[in-house]
């Protein structure tokens, strides 16, 4: 992983994280505070690599590590099987498993 520790209360919607040594992408975060004592964070996420979805309730003095995803202009190439070949400007190939392409379109 590849990322920087950060406050989980910095955590917004669409944010992509390593959580529990899974890419996932923040789908929904909600705060809440009990009566006495810390604030308590209700995180729903999608792990990129299965698609699956997962609702984690971790604690305001929590960190989490924040992913850095780069964002590239490409052109669709062709496909083999459930991967896609895209070409960059440069004329770098690029692979891209069907489901992250299924979770943008969906977001």
């Amino acid at each position: 992983m590849n990322g920087t520790l950060i406050e989980v209360s910095e955590i917004k919607n669409g944010m992509t994280v390593f959580y529990k040594g899974n890419l996932c992408m923040i789908k929904k975060f909600e705060t809440t505070k009990p009566g006495k004592g810390i604030s308590l964070y209700k995180i729903t996420m999608r792990n990129i690599k299965t698609g699956t979805t997962t609702v984690e309730t971790v604690h305001s003095d929590d960190k989490i590590e924040k992913a850095h995803i780069e964002k590239k202009k490409t052109i669709y190439s062709y496909d083999m099987g459930d991967t896609y070949v895209f070409m960059e400007e440069d004329g770098n190939q690029i692979e891209s498993q069907q489901i992250l392409l299924k979770m943008k379109r969906n977001s």
